[in-house]
């Protein structure tokens, strides 16, 4: 899976606040002259984003409920996915006992830099979808 993030989608996302919050002035992931005085120097894609990119990944080749019905998603970021990266995601099964399948995922960027890396469990696969 390849993605790329625009500043115009940093931001659409930024929007979205679970269970109310209120949204937070500057941040570093869309305020570009808050986010050059930061950790990054620009802004960057939000966590909780790059992980749904990964969960999208893992839902193209596995049912949702392998995740959902008891599965493990935990994500590190490594470095800052950065508006116009092109990011590409691709995974490896580390293992597979009975129906339950263990994977990694790795996105790098376009320069070849890791992006993010994650393991994923998940419960009760029938095959990889295709």
């Amino acid at each position: 899976l390849s993605v790329t993030e625009t500043q115009a989608t940093m931001n659409a996302k930024d929007a979205f606040r679970l269970f109310g919050e209120r949204t937070v002035g500057s941040n570093i992931h869309t305020d570009e002259a808050f986010a050059k005085s930061n950790i990054f120097g620009t802004t960057v894609n939000s966590g909780p984003a790059t992980m749904a990119f990964v969960d999208q990944m893992l839902v193209q080749n596995f049912a949702p409920e392998t995740l959902a019905s008891g599965g493990r998603l935990l994500m590190r970021a490594i470095t800052p996915f950065r508006s116009d990266d092109v990011v590409t995601l691709a995974g490896a099964i580390e293992s597979v006992s009975g129906s339950d399948v263990r994977c990694t995922v790795k996105g790098t960027n376009q320069a070849g830099g890791l992006v993010c890396i994650a393991e994923a469990e998940l419960k009760g696969v029938e095959g990889p979808r295709r």
